[in-house]
């Protein structure tokens, strides 16, 4: 897919430079503009713990903001040619706080683009959010943003706009180094795609690799007006990417390491490939007995001991992943002053964990547990206890077997809290210079977790540009370990664009 998006953006792009000379009168020249946010707000938390760290959230009052300022400029050739840049400076950075599941960009530029537009469509390079996301229709806010997860900015432990899963426009892919090309827009359809060479190359040069780290996304939408203030737009996308683990291979006494930048590691290993082959051969033996009711006497102890063998191993060797996928689609209907948005989002985080699981061995029969010589239907004393005892005899190790004999074992699963389900929809109501929003948005995670918000907004714009907007929300966070978080904010703010 991505080799295909590339060869048809350079037919694309080679076909319109064919086009003639792209004289201009005068060179492209750069303007600034950008925006500014100030807010002020407060929250009230009730809450187990943070989901990273455990410690109680704190609520109280803020004072946050938000700023870029932009770097553009477009010129039009005379062959019909536009060429156009972007960069954007950020006005606000922060240190990496690793509790936080979002952590914040300490990056000065945040995008960083040149692009080339003609009746062809459009090709962009550089640093920029994929197609999927540029294309989606997602539940509007005219207050601080619901759908990228602001409310976590205000109260703690929230899940946010990231791979986290709050959002359906898939932010959280970042604004990765990339080559993306838009079709006309025929007939109210546009199409797009995204050709991202490495996901962890952001605004800076590296050299050229392998693109074990690449990815690529699609997007549609369709934006119709149908007469009495009617309006329809639809849309859909889809993210794909590699993931890269620190997948070992354990073999002949050596171990060696895949890392993330391709480079490989050779480390000597006393856990060897024919260690390996002979203990999963005892684990396999002992699973096909014990489904089919055969003898588990010698079976059990070899199995347990290959178990405990493997297990380090099973976590050194680690960390298998599939494709990252991420699909959206929205709708906004508008009818007059009123326009009605539903969306929704999936992710699959392709992860992988290690599990305890045990292999129960209890009601067996020919298994002596205690070792005392005494298995089956043979009673004594204790049979819970090493040796054989006289006296009267006690409970069968056939009907009483000790839960700490059963086998444990580290198996490989899929991490359920990488993939999730979120859905949104919305209102929103303007009447000249104010405007009103309700919106709701839920997500669903597959380890069982869950986190839903619903915002009130109300924007007033003051002067061209300038707008006074206040948001109050409530937002809750059930974790699949039992701890949860709730709280309501009131946001309000200025915001400024220039």
């Amino acid at each position: 897919m991505g080799n295909s998006l590339i060869a048809t953006s350079a037919l694309a792009f080679a076909g319109a430079l064919a086009a003639g000379p792209a004289l201009a009168a005068d060179k492209l020249s750069v303007g600034v503009g950008g925006y500014m946010q100030q807010w002020f707000g407060m929250s009230s938390v009730d809450d187990t713990g943070d989901p990273k760290t455990g410690k109680m959230i704190d609520d109280g009052v803020a004072q946050q903001s938000d700023s870029e300022i932009f770097f553009r400029g477009k010129l039009e050739a005379d062959n019909g040619l536009t060429f156009s840049v972007k960069v954007e400076l950020e006005g606000n950075n922060s240190q990496i706080d690793p509790s936080k599941d979002d952590k914040q960009s300490t990056s000065v530029i945040d995008e960083s683009q040149l692009t080339v537009g003609g009746s062809f469509g459009q090709i962009t390079l550089g640093a920029e959010d994929p197609a999927s996301t540029l294309m989606h229709y997602g539940a509007m806010d005219v207050g601080i943003s619901l759908n990228c997860g602001d409310t976590h900015k205000w109260v703690g432990g929230l899940a946010g706009c990231s791979h986290n899963g709050f959002g359906t426009y898939g932010h959280g892919h970042g604004d990765k180094n990339q080559i993306m090309y838009f079709t006309p827009r025929m007939s109210g359809v546009q199409l797009g795609g995204s050709y991202i060479p490495d996901t962890g190359q952001e605004g800076s040069n590296t050299a050229l690799n392998d693109n074990m780290k690449d990815a690529f996304a699609v997007g549609a939408n369709y934006k119709g007006e149908f007469g009495d203030g009617l309006s329809v737009a639809f849309s859909v996308g889809h993210y794909q990417a590699s993931q890269v683990g620190a997948t070992k291979t354990v073999f002949d006494g050596m171990t060696r390491t895949q890392n993330a930048d391709g480079t490989v590691t050779v480390t000597d290993s006393t856990y060897t490939e024919t260690q390996r082959v002979a203990d999963q051969a005892d684990l396999d033996n002992f699973e096909e007995a014990k489904e089919q009711g055969g003898d588990l006497t010698s079976l059990a102890p070899r199995a347990l001991a290959a178990g405990n063998r493997m297990s380090p191993q099973q976590i050194d060797m680690a960390a298998m992943a599939d494709d990252r996928t991420f699909s959206n689609a929205g709708l906004q209907v508008g009818m007059g002053a009123f326009t009605f948005t539903v969306a929704y989002a999936t992710m699959d985080g392709g992860a992988y964990m290690f599990e305890r699981k045990n292999r129960v061995v209890r009601g067996v029969a020919a298994w002596d547990h205690d070792g005392d010589g005494c298995p089956g239907a043979c009673t004594d004393v204790d049979p819970d206890t090493a040796g054989n005892q006289a006296g009267t005899p006690g409970i069968s190790e056939n009907t009483q077997n000790n839960p700490a004999n059963d086998i444990v074992l580290d198996v490989q699963v899929a991490d359920e809290s990488k993939n999730w389900d979120t859905w949104g929809t919305g209102v929103k109501y303007t009447d000249g210079p104010m405007a009103v929003s309700l919106s709701h948005l839920a997500t669903e995670w597959d380890d069982g977790g869950e986190q839903a918000a619903t915002m009130l907004s109300m924007s007033y714009t003051l002067a061209p540009g300038v707008a006074s907007k206040t948001s109050v929300f409530t937002a809750e966070r059930d974790m699949a370990d039992g701890r949860s978080i709730e709280g309501t904010g009131f946001v309000t703010g200025i915001t400024i664009g220039f």
